[in-house]
């Protein structure tokens, strides 16, 4: 695998030197580039050509598919010349013997695009589609990859069954999907499955592709022509290196025997959507930075060629690297990398909870660390943060809340860059303050915001209390007393569910709090819940026989039993 990806591009970088001419005002310049990827080229122009930030030029790269009009967004004075990076301003087009399709498509993923993928390998077409980075649909030219074809070849569509199905669809013009439910060959609910079945198997089948040419259409999708669903990039590039049955072809790509892997050290490489089978499980367990291909060959005793295609597979998932010289190995275990995702609504409830007050935590606040924390401190609390919020990890949330998460995380990688580049870290310092302040921790941050949050409280001023009162529970999260007066403030705000999912975690602390108890029924109350908030109106005078909001709550229920 050539070039190692050591930026935040969406793209990956390849290393290639490949020597072109730059026509300027018809003079040429010899230049030679020194990578390239998708989104763009890098090389140095000899002979110091009048080159400046927001040129347009067209580049052409001999024996390449590397040919595109490009705007110059970087350009530095070197000692041949001028070292300049383009940005590709032509729709994305090339060949799969430049480019991995498995870059491509992390690529356009995390990119967020939104358009056609088509790729064409004589004439054979097959195009994947593409929407906000996911992939939800895919067609072929081929009647193999038809859906009824595909059932055949299962054994899930008898031949006669085949037949009487193209009989059907030739007749009336319908899709193979509807008839299949119609002739009764498949039910309604096992529809969707087979689509997406379908789909995947469109996807698959174009790994084994080697050389092939493609072309990105970016833009609204037909709605009326696709069937959305929702597939993991890295998943689907492992399934589709797994079925690829050429053992040359992946010992050509895989490195060799005596290097070592190792886990990314981008989490963003490390946490994603991924279904690996037990023995690539039992294989990430040998992966520490220390052992070779060839070791691991030996240890694994299940046959070199499906070990190499496992490995190869992983790489191009960009969950393992090969390591170079003696840079060291990130501390993390297979079973981090691999662990079952949490969908549970707890999660869900966290996400929504930091997406509601992120923009105003900054960055050390979103990281959960001091403003003199070290590199070192970040880096592992960006780990921390991406092993939570990284999208892949929570693949599929609705589309709603992706979009939030999406967001959320953009923020805190952009917080992770900023504070990890001194000249970025001094900048931001600078713009928080010109005075130096002391550093608080957690729990004395979310005390402050706590405080805060009572003073607006008492001053009416329901939203900004609440805002106060979320980050106070993001910074400290064990404290009763910060989920209670951020549910109260919510259901003065008439965000009843939120209140009620705030006041739950009080309670879950701290169970007989008759403040606490005597809040959800008032939440339940205006739910309309009436034996629920009965319950815990009673709940709370048994604990306190006192309490005034109790009384008052149970009065109410009481009038409006009569009025029923």
């Amino acid at each position: 695998m050539s070039g190692k990806n050591k930026d935040k591009r969406h793209f990956y970088r390849y290393n290639r030197k490949s020597n072109f001419k730059v026509h300027i005002g018809g003079k040429s310049f010899k230049a030679e580039t020194f990578d390239y990827s998708l989104s763009g080229i890098g090389a140095e122009v000899e002979d110091s050509p009048p080159i400046d930030v927001g040129d347009t030029l067209h580049i052409d790269i001999p024996n390449s598919s590397l040919r595109f009009q490009g705007r110059v967004v970087r350009a530095e004075k070197s000692k041949a010349g001028l070292k300049i990076g383009v940005f590709r301003l032509s729709p994305f087009c090339g060949s799969l013997g430049e480019f991995k399709l498995s870059d491509i498509l992390l690529g356009l993923q995390r990119g967020g695009k939104t358009g056609i993928l088509s790729l064409k390998n004589g004439s054979v077409i097959k195009s994947i589609f593409i929407n906000s980075g996911d992939m939800v649909f895919a067609s072929s030219n081929q009647d193999a990859d038809r859906l009824g074809h595909v059932l055949l070849m299962e054994g899930r569509l008898s031949p006669e069954q085949y037949e009487r199905l193209l009989e059907t669809v030739n007749k009336t013009g319908k899709r193979q999907g509807r008839v299949l439910v119609e002739l009764g060959y498949l039910k309604p609910q096992e529809l969707p499955w087979a689509v997406r079945h379908h789909v995947e198997h469109i996807i698959l089948s174009v790994f084994a592709f080697e050389d092939a040419e493609f072309g990105f259409r970016e833009g609204p999708l037909p709605k009326d022509e696709v069937i959305p669903l929702r597939l993991s990039a890295a998943n689907l590039i492992y399934r589709g290196i797994k079925k690829i049955e050429n053992p040359s072809y992946i010992r050509r790509e895989c490195p060799t025997h005596d290097n070592i892997i190792c886990f990314s050290s981008d989490p963003l490489d490390l946490f994603q959507d991924i279904r690996l089978d037990e023995e690539d499980k039992k294989l990430l367990s040998y992966v520490d930075g220390k052992t070779d291909i060839k070791q691991i060959i030996q240890l694994m005793h299940i046959g070199e060629d499906k070990i190499l295609k496992s490995i190869y597979a992983l790489l191009l998932t960009r969950i393992i690297t090969v390591k170079e010289g003696e840079e060291p190995s990130i501390d993390i275990s297979a079973e981090e990398v691999i662990g079952q995702k949490d969908m549970s609504a707890e999660v869900v409830e966290k996400i929504e909870r930091l997406y509601q007050v992120y923009n105003s935590l900054g960055y050390y606040g979103v990281l959960r660390v001091k403003d003199t924390a070290s590199s070192e401190e970040i880096r592992r609390a960006y780990y921390r943060m991406a092993k939570e919020f990284h999208p892949d990890r929570h693949f599929s949330l609705p589309h709603e809340e992706k979009s939030k998460l999406n967001a959320l995380f953009s923020y805190i990688t952009t917080a992770y860059s900023t504070l990890t580049n001194p000249t970025s870290r001094k900048q931001y310092d600078t713009a928080l303050s010109d005075k130096p302040q002391r550093s608080f921790s957690n729990e004395e941050t979310a005390s402050q915001k706590f405080e805060q949050g009572m003073i607006e409280l008492k001053r009416g001023k329901f939203s900004e209390s609440a805002r106060l009162f979320s980050e106070a529970t993001y910074y400290d999260n064990s404290i009763a007393k910060y989920h209670y007066y951020y549910g109260s403030a919510l259901r003065r705000l008439e965000k009843h569910k939120e209140a009620e999912k705030a006041v739950g975690r009080a309670l879950k602390i701290d169970p007989f709090n008759a403040d606490y108890l005597s809040e959800a029924g008032l939440i339940y109350l205006s739910l309309g819940f009436t034996l629920r908030a009965k319950g815990n109106f009673e709940k709370a005078l048994k604990t306190m026989p006192t309490n005034q909001k109790a009384k008052e709550g149970l009065a109410k229920i009481s009038e409006i039993e009569k009025a029923g």
